[in-house]
């Protein structure tokens, strides 16, 4: 695990200094990035770690912007990484944004990492000058993914929606308002039981999809109404 202090430059103090960690299985990887990143004046690499409960601790110390990491790092893999970040901070303001930078290609990773909190999932065939992109893209709010990345997703949505029934989707979307099982049965008019039926057969069926909140994630991403 590595910590770095942040060199301001006259450059970066006219705009806001992204700070930035970076958590990959192998270091050449990550001081390549940082390498190429802090040529831009206003981002800084301020951790790197090739574990993902360093990273973790990292982000709860150094409380940086932007965190990149891979889908298959030592001892917690990304997917548990992001979910943990995302379960330990009930405060949504002090996350940083997380994209993605994986070899990782198959849709069970993509979703998994996208469905847990992820802003971006860029794969690493990209050039690092589309990194840079993606990095400051996910700073402003917005969404970065790879064209192969948007694909994937687009080919699994129709395919989901299809499996989903529409009592399914019905209690999914009350699910992404906030509401507890107790009302959505009031809602619905159907027993508490017969809705825990039907979110565990929605589960069933959506890839990745075995929690309230991933569900909750679901029905955004793919704009469910």
């Amino acid at each position: 695990m590595d910590i770095f202090k942040t060199a301001v430059t006259p450059a970066a103090t006219k705009e806001k200094l992204t700070r930035i960690v970076i958590a990959d299985r192998f270091p050449v990887i990550s001081n390549g990035i940082r390498y190429e990143v802090e040529k831009r004046p206003n981002l800084s690499v301020v951790g790197m770690s090739d574990r993902g409960d360093e990273a973790l601790d990292l982000v709860h110390t150094l409380k940086p912007d932007i965190l990149v990491t891979d889908v298959t790092l030592n001892n917690v893999n990304g997917i548990q990484l992001v979910r943990q970040l995302m379960s330990q901070n009930q405060e949504q303001a002090s996350l940083p944004q997380i994209l993605v930078f994986s070899e990782q290609r198959d849709k069970h990773h993509i979703w998994g990492m996208l469905s847990a909190g992820a802003s971006g999932y860029l794969l690493k065939n990209e050039t690092i000058d589309t990194l840079v992109l993606a990095i400051e893209a996910v700073s402003r709010g917005e969404v970065a993914l790879s064209q192969s990345v948007q694909a994937t997703l687009v080919a699994l949505i129709p395919s989901l929606n299809q499996a989903l029934s529409q009592r399914e989707k019905d209690i999914l979307v009350l699910l992404g308002q906030g509401l507890n099982n107790s009302e959505i049965s009031q809602i619905l008019q159907i027993s508490e039981s017969t809705v825990n039926h039907h979110i565990s057969k929605a589960y069933h069926k959506l890839p990745t999809v075995r929690s309230r909140a991933e569900a909750v994630a679901w029905t955004h991403i793919n704009q469910i109404t």
